[in-house]
């Protein structure tokens, strides 16, 4: 197991700069930055959200990254609920005196918000979303985690990246750490997608 030290440490053994300490700490972070919002396996949760009775907008779970499935949950029933544009569903929804409620079947992102249609009859109603979280990046040395671990060489590759071109201006490096970490994104993505798929291909509604 590796934790956000040794990574730390790691880094600046393999480029021989122990003085690049806090670069390396900033280096580390933009790179999670920069993949937090791909596709990982282990980024697959599932939240809920209540829904209000008749209200448009609802937020989203605040580590969301990407919508993988929507469900929406009543009398003991689950129902999928179908992603549109919210151009659609703004299309469809033109009452703003008296809107059009009842059992939601479409859903549409805006911003960090969803909203369904039709807008919820009943404030039991709930939202089941399976989602790509933002991972968190490691805020003290001790953290671990997928970045740490699984994502490791992806952080680490990268991160030097960014410490030869924006610190050191040596590109010829940095180039060559850059394709080290495509590499292993290309691995970890045919890892994810190994685990997502059934050979059949699945239509984005």
């Amino acid at each position: 197991m590796a934790d956000y030290l040794t990574m730390v440490e790691r880094i600046k053994d393999e480029m021989k700069r122990p003085d690049l300490d806090s670069q390396v700490r900033r280096a580390i972070q933009d790179a999670i930055v920069h993949y937090q919002d791909e596709v990982f396996y282990v980024a697959e949760v599932t939240g809920t959200v209540t829904l209000t009775k008749g209200q448009e907008f609802h937020t989203l779970p605040s580590d969301f990254s990407q919508a993988i499935k929507w469900f929406i949950l009543y009398n003991g029933t689950r129902q999928i609920l179908q992603q549109k544009t919210i151009g659609a569903l703004k299309a469809w929804d033109t009452n703003t005196t008296t809107a059009t409620e009842g059992i939601p079947r479409w859903v549409a992102l805006l911003g960090d918000t969803f909203t369904v249609y039709p807008r919820s009859e009943d404030s039991a109603y709930q939202a089941e979303i399976i989602y790509n979280s933002n991972i968190a990046a490691p805020v003290t040395d001790a953290d671990q985690g997928f970045w740490m671990m699984n994502g490791e060489r992806l952080i680490r590759t990268t991160a030097k990246s960014y410490v030869y071109s924006d610190t050191l201006k040596n590109y010829d490096f940095s180039r060559a750490e850059e394709e080290l970490a495509r590499t292993e994104y290309s691995r970890l993505v045919s890892k994810t997608e190994a685990r997502a798929y059934d050979g059949v291909v699945q239509a984005w509604l």
